[in-house]
């Protein structure tokens, strides 16, 4: 038995209708994994179009500061 975790979507509206609903749904449904997953290929991708290798991606580093809140 073949199992696909693949999530299938579909909806069609006309332009002046269509909101943010199908994607925020679609989204929630793919989960924290898959969504950071696909905004990484996203950057990735991103690079690959301006000629940059794919080694030198990554996430930055470096925290500008830090504000404890008062008590």
């Amino acid at each position: 038995m073949i199992t696909s975790s693949k999530i299938r979507m579909a909806k069609l509206v006309r332009l002046d209708e269509a909101d943010r609903s199908f994607d925020l749904e679609f989204w929630a449904k793919m989960g924290a994994e898959k969504r950071f997953k696909a905004a990484w290929d996203m950057v990735l991708e991103v690079n690959a179009i301006k000629g940059k290798k794919a080694d030198e991606s990554r996430l930055q580093r470096h925290v500008q500061n830090i504000k404890r809140a008062g008590r």
